[in-house]
């Protein structure tokens, strides 16, 4: 038998549909709460990244306020400790400004508050400007500090609304300050550089101009006073010719020293000299110019050890500046005095030289350029400004190249007092022996080889030679100088001056074949260098030749006579047989 029962009575009936639909609302109302519990989760992340960030920017600002531009309020998010009793957390806008114009600065909150007017916050956010602000001074605790404000919108979330940040940028400030000065006086010098040398060559091209007219003008009057047979004439426009010559040469030597010293070249050549000789020899050049001119030359010089260590070459145009400026700028009747003297200090011994003289004086606002380069008194004179205005920035740098010290007192239309100190380190007795073989040094049969490719050069070399009472032999270029001296008997040559620039062979490739030659005198006969390059590079080039010395051009008669004298006397006594002698045991020894 079968039994057969309705569904609708196995699912009870009509209950079951609303055991279904509970069914159907428990689940909508489970998914409704993990939706909402996912963004709640995901919304307190968010408020947590929100929060962060906040408290990011709160580090960085001291003040930040949301401002509503739509009602014209304001709420504080973070308040400076300094105005929390006095601007409430939130309320109108003009409160704001109101207190912001208490602590600000004066002449700067206009701009503050025009900036950051409602109306021009509007105006920004309509232009689609985001990001705006500047820097103000405000004052936290009597003291005024550096400020950075800014207005922050995004229209998409809060159109009506930006956000105000302050933040103390004081310390940035002062150091970009800082540094804006350090280059605004870079440039300020760079400027002021640039306008000295500016000046300097228009002074430089008059300077030259000026000898050089005065040059060629007296040539030419020389050659007319000739063919009129007038020799007094014609030795008044020589003299004025030598006068202006050496004006030219002293412009060009200020400008070589200093741009050699610029250079770092300036090295020093110690040697052992006789100062009290070198002081004497220097003084005494401008002994007969003063006396002629009308002036008192007085001279002191208090040594108890003249033979020193030092650099005789410094140490003499350090002095002839000084002394040159002395008679420059004193008139008949006044006195120049050149007072030396030793002392020591600190178990050191050091050399104090004086420069004195009752003329015009300088300034109290020139005395502190006095030692600039291209610097001029500019005060009212008789005297007209002669020079170049190197020659005391030149003095300076030699006389700290020698470790010393130099000072300066001078009053207008009272006079000058020039005052240098140097270290010196006294030696033996060897530069007074070398001064007195020297002395004894004789031209007469000695033979000098000349190799000039200037025919005019050339000419003025064998006119002081033969006037020194030497024999010359002639060269015009570096290979017939090596032809002339192979042409000479051996040991006849007592010295070669060799010219550097010459055509065929120059001075350092011939003074390099002559020392190649396979004869003894080559090895040491004494070859000097005469060029227009005095820098320690071209020097050097011409040691590294295997030349003896140098003498600069336009050369000097006094130099060239003192420099072949003690290279030759040099040889001589290296030359020299020894003397045998006998000790006071017998045993016999070299002297």
């Amino acid at each position: 038998m079968i039994i057969t029962t309705p569904v609708s009575d196995i699912l009870m009936g009509d209950a079951n549909a609303l055991i279904v639909g509970v069914g159907i609302t428990a689940l909508g109302l489970f998914l409704l709460l993990a939706f909402f519990t996912v963004q709640d989760f995901l919304h307190s992340r968010s408020m947590r990244i929100a929060n962060r960030t906040a408290q990011l920017l709160g580090d960085s600002f001291y003040a930040i306020y949301w401002v509503d531009m739509k009602n014209e309020t304001y709420e504080a998010f973070k308040l400076p400790e300094s105005i929390k009793d006095v601007l409430p957390p939130r309320g109108d806008y003009s409160l704001l400004m109101e207190t912001m114009s208490e602590v600000v600065r004066p002449s700067t909150f206009q701009a503050v508050e025009t900036s950051f007017s409602i109306e021009n916050m509007r105006q920004r956010v309509h232009q689609g400007i985001a990001d705006y602000g500047g820097d103000f001074q405000r004052q936290f605790g009597g003291e005024y500090r550096w400020v950075n404000i800014r207005s922050i919108y995004n229209e998409k979330l809060a159109p009506d609304e930006v956000i105000l940040c302050f933040r103390d940028v004081d310390d940035e400030k002062k150091r970009g300050q800082q540094h804006t000065a350090v280059l605004q006086a870079a440039l300020d010098a760079a400027r002021k550089s640039a306008k000295d040398r500016s000046e300097f060559f228009s002074r430089m091209s008059h300077d030259m101009r000026t000898p050089l007219n005065a040059i060629l003008g007296c040539c030419n009057l020389a050659k007319r006073s000739l063919g009129e047979n007038d020799a007094d004439q014609t030795r008044d426009y020589l003299g004025k010719i030598s006068f202006a010559g050496n004006q030219l040469l002293d412009l060009v030597n200020d400008i070589l020293d200093l741009s050699r010293m610029e250079a770092g070249k300036g090295s020093l050549d110690q040697k052992p000299m006789d100062l009290h000789r070198l002081l004497t020899d220097t003084a005494d050049l401008f002994r007969d110019q003063l006396r002629e001119a009308g002036k008192t030359f007085e001279v002191s010089i208090q040594f108890e050890e003249n033979e020193v260590l030092g650099d005789e070459k410094k140490i003499g145009q350090v002095l002839n500046n000084l002394l040159s400026n002395a008679a420059k700028y004193t008139d008949p009747g006044d006195t120049v005095r050149l007072e030396a003297r030793q002392f020591r200090f600190r178990g050191n011994s050091k050399y104090q030289l004086v420069v004195e003289d009752t003329g015009i004086g300088m300034s109290e606002e020139f005395q502190k350029h006095l030692f600039d380069p291209y610097s001029r008194e500019t005060a009212f004179s008789a005297h007209p400004v002669l020079g170049s205005g190197l020659g005391m920035s030149i003095v300076k740098i030699l006389v700290q190249q020698m470790s010393g010290e130099i000072s300066v007192e001078s009053k207008l239309g009272e006079g000058t007092r020039f005052t240098v100190t140097l270290p010196f380190t006294p030696v033996g007795g060897a530069a007074a022996e070398e001064t007195r073989e020297n002395a004894a040094f004789c031209w007469q049969g000695r033979c000098v080889l000349v190799a000039e490719d200037n025919e005019i050069n050339r000419e003025i070399a064998v006119a002081l030679l033969e006037q020194m009472g030497a024999r010359v032999i002639t060269a015009d270029n570096g290979a017939h100088a090596v032809q002339a001296f192979l042409a000479q008997p051996e040991d006849s040559i007592d010295a070669i001056l060799m010219d550097m620039q010459m055509p065929e062979m120059d001075g350092c490739e011939a003074a390099r074949a002559i020392r190649g030659l396979p004869r003894a005198d080559a090895a040491d006969v004494p070859i000097i260098a005469v060029t227009a390059n005095v820098f320690s590079e071209d020097i050097d080039r011409t040691t590294r030749a295997g030349m003896n010395g140098h003498i600069p051009k336009p050369v000097d008669a006094a130099t060239l006579d003192r420099v072949m004298q003690q290279l030759i006397s040099e040889r001589e006594r290296r030359k020299k047989p020894a003397r045998i002698s006998k000790d006071k045991t017998g045993k016999e020894m070299e002297t």
